[in-house]
């Protein structure tokens, strides 16, 4: 179908574009990894009170750090909390192993 020597595919995505415009996607979506491999790393309390400070609103650690977990309670920092690799074909494998690791690692 031939609209005024625009394709309807290509009227669409022109279309999607100026919507996707009138939408701010990228405003606040700061974060930073806290890396945990390292010597004379900061106490976790001094890394959550950093972020407040910077107002940096997210969070990544790629694995569980029970010390960094306590200090983010109540901190209202949002946090993607990866499973290490030796973990995952176990937890994938097994609900009930997942279940335990986030009662482990999460809940606490």
């Amino acid at each position: 179908m031939k609209m005024s020597g625009v394709r309807a595919p290509t009227l669409m995505f022109l279309l999607s574009l100026l919507m996707a415009s009138f939408f701010d996607t990228t405003a606040g979506q700061i974060g930073v990894c806290f890396g945990q491999l390292g010597n004379n790393l900061p106490n976790p309390s001094d890394v959550v009170a950093m972020f407040k400070q910077y107002s940096i609103p997210r969070m990544r650690m790629y694995g569980p750090n029970p010390d960094a977990l306590n200090a983010l309670r109540g901190s209202n920092i949002e946090f993607i909390l990866d499973v290490p690799n030796g973990d995952l074909k176990r937890l994938a494998d097994s609900q009930a192993e997942a279940n335990t690791w986030v009662r482990d690692n999460v809940q606490k």
